[in-house]
């Protein structure tokens, strides 16, 4: 291990298990039953940079320090640490004071693992034990580790999701493979009477062998969902228990990557998590001991959504960036796109640590990695799911039509299933491509308000075209408010020279386009997939090869000249209008159909790089089938 305290650490956690290891200390130290509690102490000191004194008491059930702990530019104070295995109690603080005033410091601190007694702690809240402190391991480090803005930002924002209430419990399957052949010998499936996937990770977290997992699971499957869930899971726990003094379970961090699509390392990814998102003051140092101490569930979610394009080896080198949090002690899961790897067999080694990172600094020991791939809804989730959002008539609806059931079990179809049923039951055509243009329909044409909107549906189809296409091909997930005007002024040129004109379509492609906003007034597509969507609508009519039903959305705009017969377009000269004299729009034909773009111009967008399966499979549905 590379520092001196996360050896200290990993004494501390087998020792516990392993008293063998303790045969180097000291033959008083050794006795000690409170040595584990020692070790983890002085990592976590020595990591806050804090002083010790020659001073030490080694006893059968407590242990005794002077440290010291700088205050400001050359002072400091002196704290005596005295901790104690087991319970303390009100004899321990009576100790405590005897021995602060023996040693003359200027504060004492009694510590143990577990539990302190409530007449301890009310006897060390009187004014003349104002100079003395009571404390839980836990409690010394929320000291200089203080999560409990995230942790709020967590609950508001799994609340926001309504997951607390409409999460649908996922099935897995965990394949057990040959370490000699390298070939699968066997599957086993992890549901209902299992505990579901949660009653695996349980198991995995209470397994000290086992330091990684990925989840992998096609797109709507509900990676994300999972994640949050079984965050707010853990949180419950760590707030029951934080509210009762005993020792806490793992804190989760759930770490969205595509927030950080950009970032070169993990270190960039954590300090973007920690400092900017979280406004959480933690040094990489201080991270590094509690993950190595085991208190902390890193969850990072969307492993695939790193970068949009990435060959073979950068993918590698990816994942052993975040593979270097998983330290002995460390606890992580990585969430993942199943087509993100296009070779199935390549996609388990490298999420089983076999292939190598091409930088020298990212290889290593290999820890103890392992893979799970969640399951698709079968009907009794796709009935639960159902019955949290619509009544039982309609739900009925769907589980009678075998194209619906079929989609539905991918849990971000249902949502958009019920949003389409008005158009599913005109009898208009099914399947997945289909279901979005329903859904992106109706849901943007319901977020237009009876007042006055300055862009059309049209408008705000090609804003949602070109800015997803961006967000894909520069790996940037999202956009904050305050580069709208920027991306608008871009694509709609001499329409929105006007500031106030400017400021209409701001608000307008901000609150009815099918984005979520977070916190910091960044914008996103709500899921993927619609990303996906977009791009390959964009690309389709680029080709000049969109099937007349998905045309169909791109023909509600304003200012249309219905006395000029329909013409055809290609996809850039669509949306460029032009003004009057009076500074007005002026009418053109309506769209006809889209026709093909220019080569030079498809170089640079429909050219520009190897798509991804999931624009492919999108696009083979918005295609013309002669095309």
């Amino acid at each position: 291990m590379p520092t001196l305290e996360g050896i200290r650490t990993e004494i501390a956690r087998l020792a516990q298990n392993s008293p063998a290891l303790l045969e180097a200390e000291t033959h008083t130290e050794n006795q000690c039953r409170a040595i584990a509690l020692a070790q983890q102490m002085r990592g976590w000191f020595e990591t806050l940079g804090y002083r010790f004194e020659k001073y030490e008491v080694w006893g059968d059930s407590y242990f005794e320090w002077i440290i010291n702990v700088p205050t400001r530019r050359n002072r400091y104070d002196r704290i005596l640490i005295r901790g104690i295995e087991g319970e303390v109690g009100l004899k321990d603080v009576a100790v405590l004071r005897s021995s602060v005033e023996q040693q003359r410091t200027d504060e004492g601190w009694l510590v143990t693992a577990r539990r302190i007694a409530r007449t301890a702690r009310n006897e060390v809240e009187k004014e003349e034990n104002r100079h003395l402190g009571c404390y839980t391991f836990d409690e010394l480090i929320d000291q200089d580790a203080d999560f409990s803005d995230y942790l709020d930002w967590l609950e508001a924002e799994i609340i926001r999701r309504q997951i607390d209430t409409k999460y649908v419990p996922l099935a897995c399957t965990k394949e057990e493979i040959d370490p000699d052949t390298k070939q699968r010998i066997g599957i086993s499936h992890y549901s209902d009477r299992d505990g579901w996937i949660d009653g695996y990770i349980d198991m995995w977290l209470d397994d000290p062998a086992k330091e990684h997992i990925s989840i992998l699971g096609e797109f709507g499957t509900g990676k994300t969902w999972f994640s949050f869930h079984y965050a707010w899971v853990a949180l419950q726990r760590y707030r029951d228990a934080q509210k009762r003094g005993v020792e806490r379970p793992r804190l989760p961090l759930v770490i969205t990557l595509r927030d950080f699509a950009k970032a070169i390392n993990v270190e960039n990814v954590l300090a973007g998590f920690f400092f900017t998102q979280h406004n959480i003051r933690l040094t990489s140092e201080v991270f590094d001991q509690l993950n190595g101490m085991g208190k902390l569930l890193l969850i990072f979610d969307g492993f695939d959504e790193m970068a949009a394009k990435v060959d073979r080896q950068q993918m590698i080198n990816n994942f052993w960036e975040l593979a270097k949090v998983v330290v002995p002690g460390a606890k992580v899961v990585l969430t993942c796109r199943t087509e993100h790897f296009p070779d199935a067999k390549e996609g388990r080694a490298l999420l089983n640590a076999e292939l190598q990172a091409s930088t020298k600094q990212l290889t290593g020991e290999t820890p103890q990695f392992e893979v799970l791939e969640l399951e698709k809804f079968n009907d009794e989730q796709i009935r639960l799911v159902l019955s949290h959002q619509t009544e039982a008539a309609t739900v009925e609806q769907v589980m009678g039509n075998p194209q619906l059931l079929d989609l539905a079990r991918r849990p971000v179809m249902t949502e958009l299933i019920l949003e389409a049923l008005p158009d599913i039951e005109a009898g208009k055509p099914v399947d997945m491509s289909r279901v979005y243009l329903y859904a992106v329909r109706r849901k943007m044409e319901r977020d237009i308000k009876s007042d006055r909107t300055f862009t059309s549906l049209a408008e705000k189809l090609y804003f949602l075209c070109e800015l997803s296409w961006e967000m894909l091909s520069t790996d940037e997930m999202s956009l904050n408010y305050r580069l709208f005007p920027d991306r608008i002024r871009r694509l709609f040129g001499s329409v929105v020279q006007e500031e106030k004109d400017l400021d209409h379509w701001h608000y307008d492609m901000m609150g009815q386009t099918m984005l979520i906003r977070n916190a910091d007034g960044d914008y996103t597509p709500a899921h993927r997939s619609l990303l996906e969507f977009f791009v390959a609508y964009k690309f389709a009519a680029e080709l000049g090869a969109l099937a007349s039903d998905f045309t169909e959305l791109a023909r509600v705009r304003f200012q249309i000249n219905h006395d000029a017969a329909p013409v055809d377009y290609n996809w850039s000269a669509y949306f460029s209008r032009q003004l009057n004299t009076a500074g007005e729009i002026l009418p053109t034909p309506a769209l006809k159909g889209f026709v093909s773009e220019s080569l030079e111009k498809l170089k640079g967008t429909f050219g520009q790089a190897p798509l991804t399966k999931a624009v492919i499979a999108s696009g083979k549905l918005l295609l013309v089938k002669k095309f």
